[in-house]
């Protein structure tokens, strides 16, 4: 009985203010309207299996990659982040170019990488081709591809930002993420 008395003092003076109770009955008429006219889908990411799993790259939501040293975590996620920001791209198993269906604004955080690390891997994305011709300086200049792969990158210039940040805290990435949210409505944030 004294229990039950102070369980409801705690509610009423301190766990309302931390806590929120609820049921499902309360809301799943709302809910489901909400879903019809609003399916719970984001952003294509790259991989039919991923997009699956995940439902696209939705806002609002954490996508954690976990694997070992230079299993390629950085160049799929420069993939997806490209995947979302320009709407096409040339896909070689296709031998044309295709639309992605998204041209979205997308800020890549850094820590260890340089910009003229990423810069190639959009490349490669973009034209299909290997990202060693880049690297090693084996393209040929007025490549048809890598002309048109180069005047996307253009056309497309406010949908991928960059920053870089070789010593970050949670301020910093807070401020960061805020800033370019509000100031240039960036809502996709690869780091």
């Amino acid at each position: 009985f004294i229990k039950n008395k102070a369980a409801n003092l705690e509610k009423k003076y301190i766990i309302n203010n931390l806590v929120e109770e609820s049921s499902p009955a309360d809301s799943i008429e709302e809910r489901l309207l909400e879903l019809k006219e609003n399916p719970e889908i984001g952003c294509m990411l790259q991989g039919d299996i991923l997009n699956t799993i995940t439902r696209g790259g939705r806002l609002g939501k954490l996508y954690l990659r976990s694997a070992s040293s230079g299993v390629g975590k950085t160049r799929s996620m420069v993939g997806d982040a490209c995947n979302i920001a320009y709407p096409i791209r040339f896909d070689p198993k296709l031998n044309k170019w295709i639309e992605t269906g998204s041209c979205e604004k997308v800020l890549y955080i850094m820590t260890e990488q340089d910009s003229e690390e990423i810069d190639t891997m959009i490349l490669a994305y973009l034209s299909g081709y290997n990202e060693d011709v880049f690297t090693y300086g084996t393209f040929d200049p007025n490549d048809e591809r890598i002309k048109i792969a180069k005047d996307i990158i253009i056309r497309y210039k406010d949908n991928m930002n960059y920053a870089r940040i070789p010593d970050p805290c949670s301020a910093v990435v807070k401020n960061l993420l805020r800033r370019r949210n509000i100031q240039d409505n960036i809502q996709y944030f690869f780091y």
